[in-house]
């Protein structure tokens, strides 16, 4: 029998070939499949605008300091008459606290308050030197209204857009004027939305609208004294029982801050 031996030329290729062949098994048995199915990009797509949100850099507001004036005791007024089972002084004083909490542990806001006690007695003027003493980016006034009816409900935000005169002062500047309409329809618009209807929303006014705005040419006397934008709300009206009940309750003042802190952030993302 006549044996033909393979020529060199043939054998040479079909063992290469053969040896890429167990090579390619060999790193396919050892390659990890991955338990789950990721797309490239799918984590940061499927993160939420709430998640974006909450990120440390979109709610980090170190740099700001707001100071917050719970309205009364003050000049000419206690704020301790009882309406509908509450008091003004008292409820300005919670939701101011609780806004103030809001401010500094979500967005990391300095928070300064225009007293450390809620039955002591501060002027209005002092108020407004405390906020200035301060350098502070906003001075924010909590108030609640009343009217003798009860007919009248919802909240109504306030600044100076002209001059008046108390103390032998006149003021605000045309500046602070300015900055505070910037700052008042700022803080509106992020305070309804986040209230949701929660309230009645009553829109904007100016210091003269109020008695004792008119009274003094115009502006309130914390705004007169005011060398920073400086706004004023009036959460609800304690004289209308629906109104009375929601912010006397725990639940209602934490929807009224959270909605606050909400404007006011609102606000400060736009001063540069």
């Amino acid at each position: 029998m006549r044996i033909i031996k393979p020529s060199i030329k043939i054998v040479l290729p079909l063992l290469l070939c053969m040896a890429a062949l167990l090579v390619g098994l060999y790193l396919k048995s050892e390659q990890v499949v991955p338990t789950t199915t990721s797309v490239p990009g799918q984590e940061l797509s499927s993160m939420t605008s709430e998640d974006k949100h909450d990120s440390p850099d979109s709610r980090d507001f170190s740099r700001f300091v707001v100071c917050l004036d719970p309205g009364h005791s003050s000049d000419g007024s206690d704020g301790k008459a009882k309406v509908n089972g509450v008091t003004e002084l008292e409820i300005n004083w919670e939701v101011a606290e609780k806004l103030k909490r809001a401010l500094e542990e979500r967005y990391r806001v300095r928070v300064v308050m225009t007293r450390d006690e809620r039955d002591k007695t501060v002027g209005n003027r002092q108020r407004a030197e405390v906020a200035n003493n301060a350098h502070a980016d906003l001075f924010f006034r909590l108030h609640c209204d009343w009217e003798a009816t009860g007919k009248q409900f919802g909240f109504t935000f306030y600044y100076p857009a002209q001059a008046g005169t108390a103390e032998g002062r006149t003021g605000p500047s045309a500046d602070v004027m300015r900055s505070s309409q910037k700052a008042a329809m700022s803080i509106h618009s992020g305070t309804a939305k986040a209230l949701n209807g929660a309230l009645t929303d009553h829109g904007i006014k100016t210091d003269d609208s109020t008695y004792i705005g008119h009274s003094q040419g115009g502006a309130l006397t914390g705004s007169i004294f005011s060398e920073i934008p400086v706004v004023l709300i009036e959460m609800v009206y304690l004289s209308n029982k629906s109104d009375a009940e929601f912010i006397k309750s725990d639940k209602g003042q934490q929807v009224m801050a959270d909605s606050l802190a909400e404007g006011i952030v609102e606000y400060l993302r736009s001063v540069p």
